[in-house]
């Protein structure tokens, strides 16, 4: 059986795969951030804790993991496929894990200390920042 569920709140479920299949049925307390069309939870939050009482699509679940990142002040950055950046202090390391040239968004600022923005496939590009 697949429920279809609704945003209350601040989120917005506008053509975001929002749908469930299997719910979890416990009974919860803290602040229903979705709730499926029969009325019951399917997103609650309380504190620092959140419980998805279902498995959603790529959409839903790109679309809550996002949210909670802002909530929590992560700053994300839209990636190119295969394009994979870890920090390492003032520095951001690009890995580009595709078979073709991935370029490294414009949201990342800094000096090149190797390579370039345009990272080639299987290559790397070493940003440094200030701190």
């Amino acid at each position: 059986m697949t429920r279809k569920i609704s945003a209350i709140g601040a989120l917005d479920l506008d053509d975001t795969g929002a749908e469930f299949g299997k719910l979890a049925r416990r009974e919860w307390r803290g602040y229903r951030m979705f709730e499926c069309d029969d009325g019951y939870p399917a997103l609650i939050k309380s504190n620092r804790t959140s419980y998805l009482a279902g498995w959603p699509d790529a959409k839903l679940a790109d679309n809550i993991i996002g949210k909670a990142m802002q909530n929590a002040d992560i700053v994300t950055h839209e990636m190119p496929s295969y394009l994979r950046v870890r920090q390492r202090g003032n520095k951001f390391i690009f890995v580009n894990y595709g078979g073709e040239t991935a370029t490294i968004p414009n949201s990342f600022s800094g000096i090149f200390i190797l390579g370039t923005k345009d990272v080639p496939a299987a290559g790397v590009s070493i940003m440094q920042i200030d701190l």
